[in-house]
């Protein structure tokens, strides 16, 4: 893994593009491959079984 490389929480959609673009950057500087997923940040997650 990345170790966290290239990991942006987004607070509104206007530092959307912004944040995907520097993510995207860094990932090719780093992997030589700006692929990249996004998933939902979960602020205060509890584990429930």
């Amino acid at each position: 893994g990345g170790g966290g490389k290239g990991m942006r929480v987004v607070w509104s959609e206007e530092e959307l593009e912004r944040a995907y673009n520097t993510a995207k950057a860094e990932a090719a500087a780093a992997f030589k491959n700006d692929g990249i997923y996004m998933e939902k940040f979960v602020e205060e997650p509890r584990h429930i079984e």
